[in-house]
């Protein structure tokens, strides 16, 4: 992998009613992702691969029509694409119907489901829970994940204007 040091991606998924797409892993309810393997060409086909493997379905835009975001903390960096656009509600019932949990690769995830910007920012920890019922440590991760979607989000509204 050539083009960055970059190990984690991850797509954020949020449709016009403003909520963002959540896969249900082993550790609770997360954005769609995972590491960066050798034989991905970019850091975008490697997202895009990971959302595949974790949700069933083909993700619904191109490299050109995503902006793209870099979560970092201490331990960990995540490159985070996110449509320039939302998913029209049309589009988002499409992801959930044709969500299929035995086409789920390496049994990474075992639902997925739209959640509310707001409910994640305000109290993720309702959310963030793992198939055993506890809160998992990434209810951080997701609400700063969410957080900075937003910011992305205000920032290219105001480019464009």
């Amino acid at each position: 992998m050539k083009e960055t040091k970059i190990k984690n991606v991850g797509i954020l998924l949020y449709d016009e009613k403003k909520r963002i797409l959540l896969v249900r892993q082993r550790r609770g309810f997360t954005p769609p992702g995972g590491s960066v393997e050798a034989f991905d060409k970019t850091l975008f086909e490697a997202a895009v691969r990971e959302f595949y493997e974790e949700t069933s379905v083909k993700f619904p835009f191109k490299r050109n029509e995503c902006n793209k975001w870099l979560y970092r903390n201490r331990r960990h960096h995540c490159l985070c694409f996110f449509p320039k656009f939302p998913l029209t509600e049309k589009n988002a019932d499409e992801i959930m119907r044709n969500f299929d949990v035995k086409k789920i690769l390496y049994e990474e995830s075992d639902d997925i489901k739209f959640v509310c910007i707001d409910k994640i920012i305000f109290n993720p920890k309702i959310i963030v829970r793992g198939k055993l019922g506890k809160t998992a440590p990434l209810a951080s991760f997701v609400k700063r994940v969410t957080l900075g979607l937003v910011k992305s989000l205000e920032e290219e509204r105001c480019k464009e204007n």
